[in-house]
């Protein structure tokens, strides 16, 4: 085994990103830690002793293409392995023609419903099931305390084929393994949370007028409809512009939220740039390919309920966009021990 990986989920041809290689992951998990990141990869280094690593087969059943199966309600990650087969008719045809396709589309905690190409060999050999993975920072984060991958556990899915249903086996075997994985104390600090800071004084600059941007999503949720609830993490991100006109960006972009029950802006959480060529595309405005934001924040210490709203800091003044007003419920976590959590004194 190599002394070293260079680690990046990246899916392709639209298929579940935990199928890509899943039976490595495991191994991966138990003989290597993470040391840093770079340009988008995760490093890793062999551990001189397997890390404490252990599994517990929960459940194997027998499902039907289509029905719904429900993963087992417990905390920690889920490996899945799913036997589904192509009967007699469907070899024949292969062998001429591509191979009828399978899909699997996924119900989160969440609420939201994700669908991906379901590769059955691959199912076969082992896969994580919940929870969604979906890119090499959430699978640093396998490493850390369960809380912080909350927001992406699965509830339950379903496999079906796209289409030549007549060429698959009805039938299928699925097994589900609980593994248990000790948090690493030093996992959360490669990441760079980013802590809740009190808007405070700040208030005093504030100003609300709309903005041009978005928030694609928080916490892998589009925002259709979203009531947030999150115990540990917020993660997103978006696009925003001072003007896409002149192709003007901000100094910086926020997200502020604000105390419904005091109705004053409580906390900015500051997001870091990203880049949006789509966005560059789209408007015909070269200086708009770094409009992009990401968010990365630790919101364990904070309880209450808010409304979560974007804003943008540009030559001193601080911009609240009214046309985002997220309703967000921290019920609060314990985290004791726990890189980068602070107290609500502290804050």
């Amino acid at each position: 085994a190599p002394d070293n990986l260079v680690f990046k989920v990246q899916a392709i041809d639209g298929r579940l990103p935990s199928l890509e290689d899943g039976a490595s992951w495991p191994e991966i998990i138990r003989h290597y830690e993470p040391t840093g990141f770079a340009n988008e990869f995760l490093l890793l280094k062999r551990t001189n002793a397997p890390r404490a690593y252990w599994d517990e087969v929960l459940a194997k059943e027998q499902k039907t293409l289509g029905e719904v199966v429900t993963l087992p309600d417990v905390e920690e990650p889920i490996f899945v392995k799913v036997n589904v087969r192509q009967n007699l008719l469907g070899k024949l045809i292969n062998l001429l023609y591509k191979p009828s396709q399978l899909r699997i589309t996924l119900n989160m905690e969440s609420g939201e419903t994700r669908s991906f190409r379901f590769i059955s060999a691959m199912g076969q050999t082992g896969f994580l099931g919940s929870p969604l993975i979906e890119d090499t920072q959430e699978f640093s984060l396998l490493y850390a305390e369960s809380g912080y991958l909350e927001h992406k556990r699965i509830r339950s899915f379903v496999i079906e084929a796209v289409s030549g249903q007549r060429l698959w086996r009805s039938k299928y075997k699925v097994e589900f393994i609980r593994a248990y994985l000790p948090a690493l104390p030093d996992a959360l600090r490669l990441h760079g949370f980013d802590l809740p800071e009190p808007v405070g004084t700040r208030a005093t600059s504030l100003k609300s007028s709309h903005c041009e941007g978005v928030i694609d999503s928080i916490n892998g949720v589009s925002l259709s409809g979203v009531s947030l609830v999150a115990n540990t993490t917020l993660t997103g991100h978006g696009w925003l512009a001072v003007s896409i006109e002149h192709g003007l960006l901000p100094d910086a972009v926020k997200w502020i939220l604000h105390d419904a029950a005091q109705d004053e802006y409580k906390y900015m959480i500051p997001a870091k740039r990203a880049q949006r060529p789509d966005v560059g595309a789209h408007f015909k405005k070269e200086q708009l390919n770094g409009a992009g934001y990401s968010v990365m924040a630790d919101i364990s210490s904070l309880r209450g309920e808010y409304s979560l709203m974007l804003a943008y800091e540009d030559q001193g003044n601080l911009t609240v966009c009214p046309q985002y007003r997220i309703p967000a419920r921290f019920p609060g976590r314990p985290m004791e021990g726990k890189p980068g959590a602070v107290s609500d004194e502290d804050v």
